[in-house]
């Protein structure tokens, strides 16, 4: 009797492969290494180098794209790794963001170079949804008698102080990502936001608060549309106003810009960025804050936006003049707006103007 046992064969080196391999990246896994380690750390594979890598942006990516965002920044790390290191290398998913590289017969300067050209590498990779990007710790056994926790814990030091040194790099190059991506998505975003940030600031100054700081609302009107990169690209290119449902839809990005920036350990920011459309009266949202309640620097960029969009225009409605904008938003002060800070806007607006006509421009 013959019995074909193809599928048992399969299934058997199917459960193989799962245990010594990481399901998503398809890198080895801890077990992997517990397996081969001894052998790794006989005298004919040292030295041994060991790169300790974690990622940069995962949780911002799972916050604001979603945990299918995530997996795909994860595969994209693992194919970096792939393209930085040599055949012996061993690869391991060490669990979450974590990566390790053993890398035998490696000295430091050698193992440095690779981390080098991980980085490199990382950098000119195609970005999607963020750029890559990771921080490693290196560490290398020289001698059979030096335990590998110890090598590890040497590693994982040096890691998490690069990670600290360069957190405020990272959020630049995070923060110019999600910019890049606006842009792309509605050609005028960028000089939007510079607009907006340069009257919010004035608007501040003018009106001699004593509480806030105008570097920080400089930053947080740049960012007051991140939320937007995770709205869907087609309620950007629509001519006509938005129904109900896409209005919905779009009223999320602030919640999305305070969860990129919460991931980025900017709470002051991330409040900000959130009140910007509440409304002086509590209609606003997305938490029906009113008056004072609502942060300063979200009562300034609130009135600046308004007016960059109605003196700008957009893709379904037209630009309107100095003086017509100016009107709208004297006839929200005390409803939408701070009617105060309109007071103080409107005059400074209106100081710019060599002479203020119906229909200045």
């Amino acid at each position: 009797m013959l019995t074909d046992i193809t599928d048992t064969k399969n299934a058997q080196e199917q459960v193989v492969y799962l245990s010594y391999h990481d399901r998503l990246t398809g890198l080895k896994n801890r077990a992997y290494l517990e397996h081969i380690l001894p052998r790794l750390q006989k005298p004919d594979c040292l030295p041994l180098s060991i790169i300790i890598g974690d990622m940069n942006g995962l949780k911002l990516t799972n916050d604001v794209f979603g945990h299918t965002s995530g997996d795909q920044l994860l595969k994209n790390m693992a194919n970096v790794l792939r393209i930085c290191t040599r055949d012996d290398d061993v690869l391991v998913r060490w669990g979450g963001d974590e990566y390790l590289i053993l890398l035998p017969r490696t000295d430091t300067d050698q193992a440095y170079k690779i981390g080098e050209r991980i980085h490199k590498v990382c950098h000119e990779y195609r970005w999607e949804p963020i750029e890559l990007s990771i921080a490693l710790g290196i560490a290398t056994q020289n001698t059979p008698d030096v335990p590998f926790d110890e090598l590890f814990s040497i590693a994982e030091r040096r890691m998490y102080a690069n990670k600290a040194k360069k957190a405020d790099h990272v959020m630049a190059c995070l923060m110019s990502g999600f910019e890049k991506k606006l842009a792309a998505k509605c050609d005028e975003t960028r000089e939007h936001s510079d607009s907006v940030a340069d009257l919010a600031c004035r608007l501040f100054e003018a009106s001699r608060h004593p509480e806030g700081d105008v570097d920080t609302i400089r930053l947080a009107a740049r960012l007051h549309d991140v939320g937007k990169v995770s709205i869907d690209e087609y309620l950007f290119g629509n001519h006509s106003p938005l129904n109900d449902l896409e209005w919905e839809v779009m009223k999320c990005h602030s919640e999305a810009g305070y969860r990129t920036v919460k991931a980025l350990n900017r709470n002051q920011l991330a409040r900000i960025i959130l009140s910007i459309h509440e409304h002086w009266d509590g209609e606003g949202y997305p938490q029906q804050l009113q008056g004072e309640q609502i942060p300063l620097e979200s009562r300034i960029i609130a009135i600046a936006e308004a007016y960059d969009v109605l003196t700008r225009g957009k893709c379904y409605k037209g630009k309107v003049s100095i003086n017509q904008a100016l009107e709208v938003i004297r006839q929200c002060a005390g409803f939408q707006f701070d009617p105060h800070l309109v007071e103080i806007f409107v005059a400074m607006i209106q100081a710019d103007l060599p002479e203020c006509v119906p229909g200045s421009k």
